[in-house]
């Protein structure tokens, strides 16, 4: 939103509606011409941009200017025009900057004036706080059109090759995954509810060290804080001095996400509404003394105890005073102290102007006594400690002419009498302040919750968890024997002060309503040792000031300004110089231009102000009447370690977490939260254009500029590049034009239609991410056109109205479609199949959408994919069960690469200057060959037959990260031809995703070992047109590049070998293939016998039972294993019994015909094994690559699995009790102890009930 010009005809007059304005004149000195200039473009029709061409303009005007005459005249003869052209230029920027926010700016009497956003007499609180965020936005904006900041944010989120790092995307918490936790929580009673959140949130307080890494992830603390700190609407700013950062993680979910973040920093020195209330000001110390919290006496002598405290910290030695004068200081000695003073100054500003910089001291730098006497006598250093004393002895004299002895009451009235006593007061009290604010006080100077946690009011976990007494603790081990900088370098030797926090304080970021801070305390305890409460405290506003309304631009061009006019550089950042050197540089810059600071650096932007004292003695404590300082929270509370932490962060929980599940929009707002939707890198402005930047070659000042090759932003483009992870996949999200370019035609939607068109019900379930919405909004007008009841989505609706709407239906024969996660859908029986009983049929065909048949005869009812709906279908109800659909077929595989790669997606790229060299156009290429989706659709169907369900949406993610990366076009570019922009090392490194994973378990064709290949490819001995697309891979040997660099030489390698796979037509000899994987599909095979694949697995099952059975392929020996104590594992095993071979059959899984016909043939992950007809429900192994891994493994199945091995023995037990024994009288038993063990085989009379003899022994 920008702000408005406007021209007024009226002298005096400003619109009434507005108030406060600030008169805009820069002073020029050129006889109104730049004035004039100025003018004219705040009253274009588009202001900020005539205000931005007139300022880029100045660039090439100033340019000319210097290419004209400097080499006619000297250097120094230019300043006068270039100080000129840069007044225009800083002025041309301001207003652009200005107009931006909102400010409002009007040419009166030939004068502009401007209005800030809050000129108007009644503002809404809310119109407020928008105004203040957009103030803050624009600033952070600025900020990320940084390239550091930018390579920072998208470093983290997509670690380079060789990064030990993982994406920090990891670090943001699923949304969806925390609203199923909690959906069933928030069902509880309140008074159950924070238990529960407990087992599903773990938060817990972590500081920030330097330089240390999170064992989780392998990024470095600092910059996780950095980067959910570009979260917050206002910019980042490091600030010198103490700073100690904290994030908040909650340990309950996988990779312990980010919760929060905080952090301390120095404390405000001049803050009035604090300085009041702790009696740092002259009528705050009477307040204290009125309201009893100290004596008069008290309050005399802490004056004077503050003013000795600060001469005993000041070397004096130089300066021109006696011992005698400073405790009886005269007006004489005031007078040689301020003439010291003034040539102090005189002689910094000639270092200032020769260029001299003299040595930094910088903040927790080791320094010795010389160092520090050295700093002390510079000029910097002689000023201010002349400074200083001429104040303290000022006072003093005051002080010790106005006391009344032993009559405090009266003295304390005497000195606030007048203006000259309140100063003198004033002066002592602010030692106090000054001494104590910087080692006894922080300032909570981030503080928030970070989405998805923030919904749930994480930003109050954040501000409970300052209260910690571990934080306190930490303050004091960092700083209790640091040297304090500045005191040191006034007092010539170390000064260390006592790091003891007793109160910390916080400004809200806007000005309307506080809601994080609000009603933020601790309650008495919480903690054991805490008798009262901890509150945050309302105390009073901020008065506004700030500067970050300026750009980065606009702020350079004031800074080179003020640098070239005053002909040396002021504001230093040099300790001691003074605070807030940005703010002072930037008031320098405004002077320079001649506009009084108030004018800008008042940008109407207060904020509340909050304290919070972490001791019961704060205001005497800190006007250092006492000595000790009596903690809310005992330090022996930190003995239980971080137990504390964990009491607060439970308190949250039952206080905060808890209430807030009766939050409506709540569950709604984590229904649309993802990890890749909530990362920064979605903040980053777009660049169109190079900002200019003045050049100034002789000032001594640094400006940036961005040069790029900028790809312009295609909207299409841009949806399938963010299908990676994005909202784009999402289709609750998406226009239906965009899902029907995405669209997969399937048989599904034609099932649905015929089921609508009888008055039938269909229930479409399944995972998160299945499609229900998908294809519900593909159809919804045929849907509607047949009168059809339509839910998108149960979960998010009330569940009452939406059973009572589908009984509805279902009793007048009206048909309904309704999507409902299977999740929800069971807990909606398991709570209401009283109420409604057509539930039961629901969960009845939950239980029956797949059968078992006999291996063999599968193909023999082909009736079944001609399923219609029957006529009477009107009261039914049909459940579609999405998760049972397999994504991952190589058709479905094959049909979305095919989608993705059509040229409509692509249409920008035709104009884009950088397509030569962008990487997208390559992997497009090779991903619309068929050899390519082949290869990569049998990876995926390997995947599926591994067991792994994967989502339509992860698949199109997958596609997506193919092509793009996850890099944006403007990162394609750059990287141009580099591997690291193709395909086919897209897929197996960083992708992040279940999908992805199990790519990287085993199915990296670089893992398989092929002799030739492998030589050919190292040597660099192959032929580069054996590669059917262009570029064709380059022609060289490694061996040379690996003796330099083996790390480059093997990543070249895997390139090579993984596009050999993909693209060549020999590549399919190293599709990586497992034991496992050969042996289930040779189960498969109809073309062996039944009895011969029987058989073989049971070969492998008498091995794994006992491993002396090294070839039993006819019969599967039945084992009952003994134990002589409940708590003893079994040892012992007897086998009395066996099943022939010809008594077990495979069978294969097959959908429910309605189901076959929605997904038609699928990947066959698993078979059954066990006796044919309905015994097989009661006895049956599932036979997948798990088990079939557990039972080739080396001998015999030791590997532990101990499902696989649980599944085993219970299919032998429930063969057991179906056999039925032989008729004969005798019996070989066999007996082994252990699996392991020597095998005694005894035959035993079954008639005479007895032991006939040993039949064998055998190891």
């Amino acid at each position: 939103m920008t702000g408005v010009v406007q021209n007024s005809s009226r002298a005096n007059v400003p619109t009434p509606f507005l108030r406060d304005g600030r008169i805009f004149y820069p002073v020029f000195e050129d006889g109104g011409e730049s004035y004039s200039r100025l003018i004219e473009a705040v009253q274009h029709e588009s202001p900020v941009d005539e205000l931005q061409r007139l300022a880029e303009k100045l660039v090439k005007e100033n340019e000319g200017l210097t290419e004209r005459m400097s080499s006619r005249v000297a250097p120094q003869t230019l300043r006068i025009p270039q100080i000129r052209y840069l007044k225009l230029r800083a002025a041309a920027l301001l207003l652009r900057d200005l107009v931006q926010q909102g400010w409002i700016i009007q040419v009166e009497h030939g004068q502009i004036t401007l209005y800030s956003p809050t000129a108007q007499k009644e503002v809404d609180p809310v119109v407020a706080k928008e105004i203040a965020r957009r103030v803050g936005l624009f600033a952070k904006e600025d900020q990320l059109k940084d390239p550091t900041v930018r390579r920072f944010i998208n470093t983290l989120e997509s670690p380079g090759r060789g990064s030990a790092a993982i994406p920090i995307t990891n670090l943001i918490a699923d949304g969806r995954t925390l609203r199923e936790k909690l959906e069933p929580i928030a069902r509880l009673p309140k008074a159950e509810r924070g238990a529960a959140l407990g087992q599903v949130i773990q938060p817990y307080l972590q500081l920030v060290e330097p330089d240390k890494r999170c064992e989780l992830t392998g990024i470095k603390y600092a910059d996780i804080w950095r980067y959910f700190r570009f979260n917050w609407s206002f910019p980042l700013n490091s600030s010198p001095g103490r700073n100690i950062f904290f994030l908040i993680r909650d340990a309950g979910q996988p990779y312990h996400p980010v919760m929060g973040i905080a952090a301390l920093g120095n404390t405000v020195m001049q803050l009035t509404c604090r300085d009041r209330l702790l009696g740092w000001l002259p009528d705050g110390l009477v307040d204290l003394v009125e309201t009893g919290t100290i004596t008069a006496a008290e309050g005399v002598q802490c004056l004077k105890n503050c003013i000795r405290k600060s001469l005993d910290e000041i070397y004096v030695k130089d300066l021109p005073l006696t011992k005698e004068e400073l405790e009886n200081p005269t007006p004489q000695t005031l007078s040689r102290l301020i003439a010291f003073r003034d040539d102090a100054a005189l002689q910094r500003k000639q270092e200032l102007e020769q260029k001299e910089k003299p040595k930094r001291i910088e903040f927790g730098q080791d320094v010795t006594e010389e160092e520090l006497l050295q700093a002390t006598q510079t000029s910097l250093y002689k000023f201010k400690r002349t400074k200083s004393v001429a104040e303290l002895l000022r006072a003093r004299l005051l002080l010790n002419s106005r006391t009344i002895p032993d009559q405090p009451s009266e003295t304390l009235k005497e000195l606030m009498a007048d203006e000259e006593g309140r100063i003198a007061v004033g002066i002592a009290l602010r030692q106090a302040r000054n001494r104590l604010s910087g080692s006894a006080m922080m300032e909570i100077v981030v503080c928030g919750g970070v989405p998805p946690y923030s919904y749930l009011l994480s930003g109050k976990l954040a501000c409970l968890m300052m209260l910690s007494p571990e934080v306190t603790q930490i303050y004091e081990e960092r700083y209790s024997q640091q040297v304090s900088i500045i005191a040191s370098q006034m007092a010539g030797r170390p000064i260390r002060r006592p790091a003891k926090l007793v109160s910390l304080g916080t400004t809200s970021l806007y000005a309307a309503g506080s809601s994080q801070y609000n009603r933020v305390f601790l309650p008495a305890r919480t903690l054991s040792t805490q008798e009262t409460e901890i509150r945050y405290r309302y105390i009073g506003h901020t008065e506004g000031y700030g500067s970050a309304h300026l750009s980065k631009e606009t702020r350079d061009t004031l800074n080179a300004l003020e640098n070239l006019e005053r002909k040396y550089r002021r504001v230093n950042n040099v300790f001691g110089e003074g605070a807030n050197p940005k703010m002072r540089q930037l008031s320098s810059g405004l002077d320079a231009l001649g506009i009084a600071q108030a004018d800008l650096l008042r940008h109407a932007s207060p904020r509340i102000v909050y304290n919070i004292p972490l001791i019961q003695n704060v205001e005497r404590f800190l006007l250092e009447i006492d000595e000790v300082a009596e903690f809310v929270i005992s330090p022996n509370e930190l003995e239980g370690g971080w137990e504390s932490s964990q009491r607060i962060a439970n308190f949250w929980l039952k206080r905060w977490a808890s209430s807030r599940l009766d939050h409506s929009p709540l569950f709604k707002q984590l229904g649309e939260a993802s990890p890749l939707k909530l990362r920064v890198s979605r903040q980053l402005p777009k660049i169109n254009s190079p900002i200019t930047q003045l050049e100034l070659p002789f000032l001594d000042f640094d400006f940036h500029q961005e040069d790029a090759m900028q790809a312009p932003v295609d909207e299409k483009l841009e949806y399938i590049r963010r299908l990676y992870r994005d909202e784009s996949a999402f289709a609750d999200n998406v226009k239906i034009s965009r899902l029907r370019d995405i669209h997969i035609p399937t048989a599904i939607e034609k099932v649905i239609q015929s089921i609508v068109k009888i008055g039938g019900s269909v229930v479409l379930t399944g995972n998160a991410g299945d499609g229900k919405t998908h294809l519900i909004r593909l159809i919804e007008q045929k849907l509607k056109n047949q009168d059809t009841y339509i839910v998108f989505d149960a979960s998010a609706e009330k569940l009452d109205e939406v059973l009572q709407n589908w009984a509805e239906c279902l009793e007048n024969g009206k048909s309904s479609c309704i999507a409902i996660n299977e999740g929800p859908l069971l807990d909606l029986i398991k709570r209401h199949r009283k109420a409604y009983p057509f539930l039961e049929d629901v969960e009845k065909q939950l239980r029956c959408t797949i059968e078992y048949v006999l291996l063999d005869s599968k193909n023999a009812d082909l009736s079944r994919i001609n399923w219609v709906p029957p006529l009477d279908a009107g009261k039914q109800i049909f459940v579609i069960d999405l998760s049972l659909r397999q994504n991952l077929s190589r058709q479905m595989v094959s049909a979305v690469l095919s989608k993705l790669t059509e040229p409509r997606w692509y249409e920008g790229c035709k104009v884009c200057p950088g397509q030569a060299s962008c990487g997208v156009a390559y992997n497009r290429q090779a991903l619309a060959q068929p050899r390519t989706q082949e290869r990569i659709g049998k990876l995926l169907e390997g995947v599926s037959i591994r067991g792994e369900q994967i989502t339509f949406r992860e698949l199109l993610a997958f596609c997506s990260y193919a092509i793009f990366g996850a890099r944006s076009c403007d990162e394609m570019i750059e990287l141009g031809g580099s591997e690291a922009a193709r395909y086919y090392n897209h897929i197996f490194e960083y992708g992040d995703g279940k999908l992805f994973d199990e790519l990287r378990k085993g199915f990296d064709p670089v893992t398989r070992t092929h002799p030739i290949v492998d030589e050919k490819f190292w040597r660099g001995i192959f032929s580069p047109d054996e590669f059917p697309l262009e570029p064709k891979p380059t022609h060289i040997s490694l061996d040379g590049h690996s003796s330099n660099n083996s790390e480059h030489a093997l990543d070249a390698f895997k390139s090579l070998k993984r596009r050999w796979f993909f693209e060549h037509p020999d590549g399919e000899n190293l599709t990586p293939r497992t034991d496992s994987e050969n042996f289930l599909e040779k189960l498969r095979d109809v073309n062996h016998t039944t009895q011969s694949r029987v058989s073989d697995l049971l070969r492998l099952l008498n091995r794994f039972l006992y491993t002396g059975d090294k070839d039993y392929p006819d019969y599967l020996r039945l084992w009952t294993r003994l134990a002589f104590s409940p708590k003893n594992k079994s040892k012992g095993m007897v086998c009395g019994r066996q099943v022939s071979s010809q008594e077990l059959f495979l069978h294969e899984p097959r959908l429910s015909p309605l189901l076959e016909k929605c997904f038609g043939d699928q990947p066959v992950d698993h078979l059954l094994l066990g006796p044919e007809g309905s015994e097989l429900r009661f006895a049956n192994l599932r036979i997948d690559l798990r088990l079939l891994n557990l039972l080739l493994s080396p001998y015999g199945g030791t590997t532990e699995d101990p499902e696989c091995t649980r599944r085993i023995y219970r299919f032998n037990d429930s063969l057991a009790n179906q056999v039925k024994t032989d008729g004969g009288d005798f019996r070989i038993v066999s007996m082994v102890e252990g699996r392991a063990g020597r095998e005694v085989r005894i035959r035993v009379d079954l008639r005479k009930r007895r032991y006939d003899g040993l039949d064998s022994e055998r190891k």
